[in-house]
């Protein structure tokens, strides 16, 4: 996928998206502060990574993802990304079944 493409998702998506969710610690203090309001949500079972754009990406994700990780250690972690972040996120140590490859140019296969 070209750069541009990639940046105009970002912009017209991607930072929408992100503004939205972060009203979600908001309403999360709202909930913890009225107890009758406080949910006993269990630990989600898989937390997919969706990591398309490039190597670098995965570098700067891994905090992230190493905290997230941390936070919820009986959850499964999956990461979908361009094939040459295969390699990249086996050499941080995550295992191959939980990796699964997207070629960019096929939009339609994904």
């Amino acid at each position: 996928m070209h750069p541009d493409t990639m940046r105009l998702i970002d912009r017209w998506v991607g930072i929408p998206l992100c503004f939205f969710a972060s009203f979600w610690p908001l309403k999360k203090a709202q909930a913890d502060s009225n107890s009758t309001l406080a949910t006993n949500i269990p630990p989600p079972d898989t937390i997919v990574f969706i990591l398309i754009a490039e190597i670098g990406v995965l570098v700067v994700a891994y905090p992230a993802i190493k905290e997230t990780r941390k936070q919820h250690p009986k959850s499964r972690a999956c990461f979908i990304t361009a094939s040459a972040g295969l390699q990249t996120l086996e050499l941080m140590g995550f295992e191959k079944e939980d990796i699964f490859g997207w070629k960019p140019n096929r939009l339609k296969a994904f």
